[in-house]
């Protein structure tokens, strides 16, 4: 063998060797069970960091193909709202409003929406509404509703960093009233 062809040969038998030992060291640790996947025990600062990127990553690239429709800024807040209240408020919260003791429970702790909602774009946020995020809590509202009521969700959560806990508590008001329809289109006060 000449030189060359033998230094080729011998990195990659080292490659080769690294990732079985890996591999092998991946499968001690997940069949030891050392790692605690109690929702009491907070994630590892590595592996939260993996876990955060990775769904980052995963929203942004699977959120591409999805198109806002033609009346997004027209969407009536208020249908969100019911939705939001129904479903999503116990563990994300909402202006004035405090998570429910569920979100307690929770890890990776559920985002308060009213911060955060501001980080991803009307088509992540619809994304995320539709397919959920595994391992999260988060459920797939798209097995449970028409698109249409997903897309009322995800303009209301785009909403929320734009309104008051008192704009909020409006929105609980019975519809109807003058104050139901007050904040109907993207967070718009008076």
């Amino acid at each position: 063998m000449k030189r060359g062809s033998r230094t080729v040969f011998t990195i990659v038998v080292t490659i080769i060797v690294f990732v079985c030992i890996a591999v092998a060291v991946g499968f001690g640790i997940m069949f030891s069970g050392v790692i605690s996947v109690a929702a009491t025990t907070p994630d590892l600062p590595v592996v939260a960091w993996v876990l955060d990127n990775t769904m980052e990553h995963s929203v942004e690239a699977h959120a591409r193909d999805v198109i806002v429709p033609a009346g997004y800024n027209n969407i009536d807040l208020r249908a969100g709202y019911d939705r939001f209240n129904e479903m999503c408020v116990f563990c994300h919260g909402a202006p004035g409003v405090e998570p429910r003791w569920l979100k307690k429970g929770l890890r990776p702790d559920p985002p308060n929406l009213a911060v955060t909602a501001n980080d991803w774009t009307p088509a992540q946020v619809f994304w995320i509404v539709d397919h959920g995020i595994k391992m999260t809590g988060m459920p797939a509202m798209g097995s449970m509703y028409p698109e249409a009521d997903v897309w009322t969700v995800a303009a209301f959560v785009k909403s929320l960093p734009k309104i008051t806990s008192e704009q909020y508590k409006t929105f609980g008001q019975s519809a109807g009233g003058d104050n139901a329809g007050q904040n109907r289109r993207s967070g718009e006060s008076n």
